[in-house]
């Protein structure tokens, strides 16, 4: 009976009185429900929904709504969420000039990945370069690299490029989100604009802590840890790897035509020694945090960066620039689109580049989640490879050396108990697993299998024996979860007669699929 100011997150069913295409941004509803407390993981690996809702700012829930009348119309709606507006006209705007490449130029403009399909999300990911779908610092980084050679070109002075590359940035930044790229960049500019020298390390940790005052919540998003690990993984070992590459050496000085444009890609683009240092400093940044979060690492990411980085820093300024053309009055739709057809082939070389990896064997390597003391190991090892740290080669190996031998006593000082038994929580169902030193038996994976697919793919474990006590779908659905997720099921187990309990359509799906993919079935 009090009124509750802040956000909700609200359920709503088809019989709710209102259909999707009837909300819209600024809409005001009025219903009648519950509001309920969202509640936190019950298992280990579960989507901690309660965590994400407070992520965004969301403190309970609504569900149950009937009689949903919307109150005002599109046109008188306020404009709430203007980012998204903004984006949806992008979207809008690219869908006419680019026709379906336009999801591929969204996501690597705008972030917005999802719009893309299923199976591309999966070969970028497959790929190592699933970061050229979300804002980072490349994107910010080649769009402000080609605002400013604008405003050279133009004769603007220095005292004034500074400050509109800023202004542009915070709404670039504020249209796709404040990453972490973000406002590292955004404190470089000002560290300019003051006359003082800008320490990386130090901007780096100073953009972290201003990210954690607004949302500190952000410290438990892989979205956020993945960002700023790529990040250090740059500013400490790329000057190394740039230095046993020779990727800072001047290139040679060529005349005429040929030497300009050779001068100019280079400037744009950068060397190739540069660009395999980067992207092999980028990766060993987030090499932990990638095993930590998904159990699967690419196997040719190096490779595939070391294409698709010089492409997308081509690709993302002209996304930018044909949809600004576009905007032009007169003349802006006959450039877009000339320019459109450059995007489109530009995305179909993206596309074709990147779905290489389906047919690549072993594309993606199984890994099981680091243990604390090989976090410190390889923390440790990186700020000893880096310049941070003076001393000889010598005894850096030898202190490496040493943090080796400390961090395998205390990995075997803490290992499980040998035998362990693991019941899950799945709401109605069951689901429980028996880890007995190297043999892994799993007694029914649940409805879902994601708590259970999670665990195993944490510990680096297939399945020895599956036993499903029944087909119905509480207990043995969770079978294709498992066998999506790579996780090798050696020989099932069903109770004689199980298929005389005539175990329905799902069921039957179920042992088709165990069929389908050579499970021994007893």
């Amino acid at each position: 009976g009090e009124a509750q100011p802040g956000k909700a997150y609200l359920t709503l069913s088809e019989d709710s009185g209102a259909r999707v295409d009837d909300l819209f941004d600024g809409a005001a509803i009025e219903f009648s429900g519950k509001a309920y407390h969202p509640q936190g993981k019950q298992n280990q690996y579960d989507f901690d929904f309660r965590l994400w809702l407070l992520q965004n700012g969301i403190h309970y829930g609504l569900t149950g709504s009937r009689g949903l009348v919307v109150l005002n119309t599109k046109e008188t709606a306020p404009w709430v969420d203007v980012a998204a507006r903004i984006r949806n006209l992008c979207a809008n705007r690219l869908d006419t000039l680019m026709g379906e490449q336009s999801a591929l130029a969204m996501g690597m403009l705008l972030g917005e990945e999802d719009r893309m399909p299923e199976e591309q999300q999966l070969a970028f990911q497959k790929a190592g370069v699933m970061h050229l779908m979300s804002v980072s610092g490349l994107h910010v980084a080649l769009l402000s690299g080609a605002l400013m050679w604008l405003l050279k070109r133009l004769a603007i002075r220095k005292a004034i490029r500074i400050p509109v590359l800023a202004v542009l940035v915070v709404l670039y930044c504020g249209v796709t989100g404040f990453a972490a790229a973000s406002v590292m960049l955004l404190l470089l500019l000002v560290a300019q604009a003051s006359g003082r020298k800008p320490e990386a390390l130090t901007t780096l940790s100073a953009a972290a802590l201003i990210v954690l005052i607004f949302k500190p919540l952000d410290l438990f998003s892989a979205g956020f840890v993945l960002s700023f690990s790529a990040m250090a993984g740059i500013l400490f070992l790329y000057p190394r790897l740039a230095r046993w590459l020779r990727a800072d050496a001047e290139p040679k000085r060529a005349n005429g035509l040929r030497g300009q444009i050779r001068r100019g890609l280079t400037r744009l683009l950068g060397r190739p020694g540069q660009i395999l240092a980067v992207s092999l400093a980028a990766q060993a940044g987030v090499l932990l945090p990638t095993a930590e979060y998904y159990h699967w690492l690419p196997l040719y990411g190096v490779a595939f960066n070391l294409l698709a980085v010089p492409l997308a820093g081509l690709l993302v300024p002209l996304y930018a620039l044909t949809l600004l053309t576009s905007l032009l009055p007169f003349v802006g739709v006959a450039l877009g689109g000339l320019l459109g057809v450059l995007a489109r082939g530009g995305s179909q070389l993206m596309l074709s580049l990147v779905g290489l990896s389906a047919y690549l064997p072993l594309a993606q390597v199984r890994v099981p989640a680091p243990s604390l003391w090989v976090y410190l190991t390889i923390a440790l090892g990186v700020v000893l490879a880096s310049r941070h740290i003076h001393a000889k080669p010598s005894r850096r190996a030898l202190a490496f050396a040493l943090i080796v031998l400390v961090a395998a006593g205390g990995a075997y000082g803490t290992r499980p108990a040998a035998l362990r038994y693991h019941q899950m929580a799945v709401g109605q169902g069951d689901a429980a697993l028996i880890f007995d030193g190297d043999r892994t038996v799993a007694i029914d994976v649940g409805p879902e299998g994601s708590e259970a697919a999670q665990r195993l793919l944490a510990e680096g474990r297939d399945v020895d024996a599956l036993i499903l006590t029944h087909l119905h779908s509480d207990h043995a659905q969770g079978v294709f979860t498992l066998i999506s997720e790579g996780v090798l099921i050696r020989r099932a187990y069903l109770p004689a007669g199980a298929l005389r309990t005539r175990p329905g359509e799902e069921g039957y799906d179920t042992l088709a699929l165990l069929q389908a993919n050579n499970v021994p079935l007893e």
